[in-house]
């Protein structure tokens, strides 16, 4: 039984690209998937297991961070569907959300980082994806530690992966802290 953890800081995006299968799968990624896959590549290399052949029998435990949005990426959604200084529902619906680019869901989606992970270095076995709170890197976990006890994965790679200094999280994080 082996259980990889890795972990990774980066105050600027970081460059997976040493780590895809296909170079320019890379246009497809965000910041935390960047992360992710740099992140399992540092700790499968640490393990010896880079090169191994992982399939069926290694699975992925991860924890992902609250969806960030570059402002640059959805500044032309937002300019589009303000009316008198304020966000509109009704001019987001009728053309706002089409001035974002086509391929930015596919950097935003919280279960892309799990993805391009198992993709780039052949993770076919269970899986488990939190979403941002307290505790949830210690779900996966267990649950990585459940797989291992219960003979269900040979190797458990468990991971967290958040970039949240971007100014959607920033603003979320402001609406909801309790006033001072």
């Amino acid at each position: 039984m082996i259980c990889v953890t890795g972990v990774a800081h980066e105050e600027a995006a970081c460059d997976s690209t040493r780590f895809l299968k296909v170079k320019k799968s890379r246009k497809f990624m965000g910041i935390q998937d960047d992360l992710a896959v740099v992140c399992a590549g540092r700790a499968l290399e640490s393990a010896g297991l880079l090169t191994t052949a992982l399939g069926e029998r290694t699975g992925l435990y991860l924890a992902v961070g609250y969806i960030p949005f570059q402002e640059p990426d959805i500044g032309p959604v937002l300019d589009a569907s303000m009316e008198n200084g304020r966000f509109s529902m009704r001019r987001f619906a009728e053309g706002g959300y089409q001035k974002a680019h086509p391929l930015l869901t596919f950097k935003c989606l919280p279960n892309m980082p799990a993805y391009h992970v198992s993709f780039n270095f052949d993770i076919q076995g269970p899986y488990v994806v939190t979403y941002p709170g307290p505790g949830q890197l210690y779900t996966a976990l267990e649950e990585a530690v459940c797989a291992l006890r219960e003979g269900r994965v040979d190797v458990a790679l468990v991971g967290g992966v958040a970039h949240q200094r971007n100014f959607l999280v920033e603003h979320h994080f402001q609406r909801i802290a309790p006033p001072v």
